[in-house]
């Protein structure tokens, strides 16, 4: 069976009493036009692995994979994800957080880069850019976080592997590791998380958004000059979706109403 990965796989992210669920500024145009996936082609429960899902011939061609991923079940945690584009799906949680903060699962849709036959993959320095976009809906309440999730070096954690995460909005938690500074990326400020030896790094946006327009490349760019990543890294999977602790007790729905990434 095919496995997908989940953010911090082998680390637990911590939830914080703080939160921020914030939406800055007006919406991109790719939030604009964005819909809710009300009729899903195909639907994934607590148990099931998830499927690809078609990229309509749209951006690079490459195709997607979509999973429930529910990484961490601590036995509290039920799920069901509906899918109606790659760009349109949802997913109905029910989480409770046993009190350690960490995260139980990563609905997410993804696309690969890994061969998963081979093991190779292609080098960043391959890509001019990394061009991406999102919007998406959440609750008001509960723990989770709405982020990227790009596996560079490798998919999982291994020797050498580097987890890059990229949060666009969050509410009652902070990323693995420690906070090491504030930086420019893209156009944007963000806070820059790493965990001992950058096995996990996290862009954290200081004014959260529910959609916009980030180029990837900026941010491996970013991480290759600070001495963060080795310069002759490959690119594995970049996914999107939402990292789930609880849902304050009640099922919660958290929609996904645009994404899409190439590499050119």
């Amino acid at each position: 069976m095919r496995k997908t990965f989940a953010a911090a796989s082998a680390v637990a992210l911590i939830a914080t009493a703080a939160g921020v669920s914030v939406a800055s500024g007006e919406p991109e145009a790719a939030g604009e036009a964005a819909q809710k996936c009300a009729n899903p082609t195909q639907t994934w429960s607590t148990s099931d692995g998830g499927g690809p899902v078609s990229a309509d011939g749209e951006g690079d061609g490459k195709d997607y994979y979509g999973s429930p991923n529910l990484w961490n079940d601590n036995g509290s945690v039920s799920q069901s994800m509906g899918v109606c584009s790659f760009d349109s799906w949802y997913v109905d949680a029910t989480a409770s957080d046993s009190g350690d903060g960490a995260v139980l699962s990563y609905p997410n849709m993804h696309k690969d880069w890994h061969d998963w036959n081979s093991g190779s993959e292609p080098s960043l320095d391959s890509f001019e850019r990394i061009p991406t976009q999102f919007a998406h809906e959440a609750p008001e309440s509960g723990t989770w976080n709405f982020a990227y999730d790009v596996w560079i070096n490798g998919v999982g954690n291994g020797p050498g592997t580097t987890e890059l995460m990229i949060w666009t909005e969050y509410n009652g938690q902070r990323p693995a590791g420690e906070l090491q500074k504030t930086v420019t990326v893209d156009g944007a400020e963000w806070e820059l998380w790493a965990n001992e030896n950058n096995e996990i790094v996290s862009f954290v946006a200081k004014s959260p958004q529910t959609s916009g327009e980030l180029d990837i490349k900026a941010f491996t760019d970013h991480l290759t000059e600070a001495g963060m990543l080795k310069s002759d890294s490959t690119l594995g999977q970049v996914g999107y979706g939402v990292e789930i602790v609880d849902t304050a007790g009640q099922k919660q729905r958290f929609d996904v109403t645009d994404f899409q990434v190439d590499a050119y």
